[in-house]
């Protein structure tokens, strides 16, 4: 900025301050000024003396000023930066995986509600190191936590999860408590980084975002307050107690208060297993209409929702359906149960029971036991392999067309739409690549189509929706 425009702004503020200051003062005449004992009618005598006798004043008047305006620049670079879109309007990310790669990679996906006190400038350290180890994926970060999905090769990996070890202290509260235990370590980094085989393709770039929310629920924060328990702590506290009592991870239960409790996933199935007849027990899947479409747990109550946060407007339309009663609820990682459990708990009175790990630890855990699986299905994921394949998938969809047993989404291919449609790859190949969800879509007709009508008909009644 010029200096002698640097200058009137300084003494504008400087006169305006002994204005105040004459204004709070009641010994003083109205309209006039007081400086070094002197009086002045005329403003402009005030800044001459200013300039001739407090040029001190002037320069710390203009630094101050000059850092407002730096600081504010840097602001506006910032959000321009780190809150612009991921896809161009009317894109959505890409549901197929097209490389040679054959899963020689590692995909993570985590996230930690924890009271970050600098979130923009840790923005600003994830954002370098993701671009300088070349890997892609989304980041989400506010002031209440982080929310994490990468991919690259495993070395990368390592050093990103290297930098979140070796900054712990802010971003991973807790992991402490496990200091030189390596067998802990090694658990904890397995189950809240949930390091899994992929390749730097499962997502088409790097998005790295300063938001709100880390996942938007757009209620308000009443609703978590007290602040929801710190993700990491939590964890390292069951391995803590695991390792010092010899106890079984599996068998601890975390309770934050009487009427929300976290269980670890054997836990939640053999209590989900007791409470399979219990009429006052409902079984809720948070997560989107055509996540729970592909997989679900059974006799789920799956709402017919696009985005989290139409999830509060469901559980209102249907408040009575789910009150006083005790809910289990589920999504894929955790973060979404975090938030809905307290806000469903909060409309409904409701016990809540939420799964820790979701659907992913849930599966590790049925994997590494001789249990029978309670969810049926495949477990959505928000990249392009669409779904993690597990020893005990099983495919509850059925291709659109020829009505065979699939598990692949294709996107409706009408412009408006981009819809997901279960349709395999014979069935595309024969359509010409060119499928579509409904007639509407089919025919262009540039409306909301058949499909979302329905379900935001849906939205409004009450339903059970239950899979037998």
């Amino acid at each position: 900025m010029p200096q002698d425009l640097l200058q009137r702004r300084a003494l504008i503020k400087l006169t305006h301050s002994l204005k105040l200051n004459q204004e709070l003062s009641s010994n003083n005449e109205p309209n006039s000024f007081e400086c070094c004992k002197q009086k002045f009618i005329d403003e402009g005598l005030l800044k001459k003396h200013l300039i001739q006798n407090h040029s001190d004043w002037i320069q710390s008047k203009k630094l101050e000023i000059d850092n407002h305006d730096k600081s504010k620049l840097n602001h506006q670079q910032f959000l321009k930066e780190y809150t612009k879109r991921r896809c161009d309007k009317g894109g959505s990310d890409p549901i197929e995986l097209n490389c040679d790669c054959n899963n020689n990679g590692t995909v993570l996906l985590f996230y930690n509600y924890v009271a970050l006190q600098d979130s923009k400038s840790i923005t600003t350290l994830l954002s370098n190191h993701c671009h300088q180890l070349n890997l892609t994926g989304k980041v989400r970060i506010s002031n209440e936590g982080y929310n994490i999905t990468v991919a690259g090769s495993t070395n990368e990996i390592n050093s990103f999860i290297d930098l979140f070890l070796n900054q712990s202290d802010i971003l991973l509260p807790g992991f402490d408590l496990l200091e030189n235990q390596k067998e802990l370590i090694d658990q904890f980094i397995f189950q809240f980084f949930k390091p899994t085989l992929g390749c730097i393709h499962v997502f088409q770039n790097m998005s790295v975002k300063y938001v709100e929310e880390i996942c938007p629920l757009n209620v308000s924060k009443s609703y978590w307050d007290p602040q929801i328990p710190c993700t990491s702590l939590n964890v390292a506290r069951k391995l803590q107690s695991h390792h010092s009592k010899n106890l079984n991870p599996t068998s601890i239960t975390h309770t934050e208060t009487d009427v929300i409790q976290t269980l670890l996933p054997s836990e939640y199935h053999q209590l989900l297993k007791s409470s399979s007849h219990d009429s006052n027990t409902i079984i809720l899947d948070v997560r989107n209409y055509y996540e729970s479409k592909l997989g679900h747990f059974k006799n789920s109550i799956t709402p017919p929702i696009r985005k989290f946060s139409t999830l509060p407007e469901y559980i209102k339309n249907n408040s009575q359906q789910f009150k006083d009663k005790t809910i289990f609820t589920y999504c894929t990682g955790g973060i979404r149960c975090e938030k809905a459990a307290r806000y469903i708990q909060n409309e409904t009175g409701s016990n809540i029971i939420m799964l820790e790990g979701g659907i992913h630890n849930y599966i590790n855990w049925i994997n590494e036991s001789n249990e029978e699986s309670l969810f049926q299905g495949l477990n959505y994921i928000f990249d392009a392999r669409q779904s993690i394949k597990h020893s005990n998938d099983t495919i509850i969809t059925n291709c659109l067309y020829c009505k065979q047993k699939c598990g692949i989404y294709k996107k409706c291919s009408s412009k408006n739409c981009h819809l997901l449609v279960e349709c395999c790859q014979s069935c595309f190949d024969l359509h010409d690549k060119q499928i579509f969800c409904c007639h509407d879509c089919q025919h262009q007709t540039g409306t909301i189509c058949e499909c979302e009508r329905n379900r935001l008909d849906d939205l409004s009644i009450s339903r059970n929706n239950l899979e037998k």
